[in-house]
């Protein structure tokens, strides 16, 4: 998938970073789940992460 807006999407990874940083796993989780059920399905399934971006490498 190519990034359409690199500069969007950093701001938008700086500020989850932010989030993360001074209000905690717990918050982001919160704001990420808000988003994913404020959307119609279609945009929902863009927050849940593909396998291939959560599994681990083989070693």
């Amino acid at each position: 998938m190519q990034d359409l807006d690199p500069v969007e999407t950093q701001e938008w990874l700086d500020a989850l970073e932010s989030v993360l940083d001074k209000e905690g796993e717990d918050r982001a989780h919160y704001l990420m789940t808000r988003m994913g059920n404020s959307r119609p399905a279609a945009a929902r399934n863009c927050l849940t992460p593909s396998p291939r971006l959560t599994a681990t490498p083989s070693r």
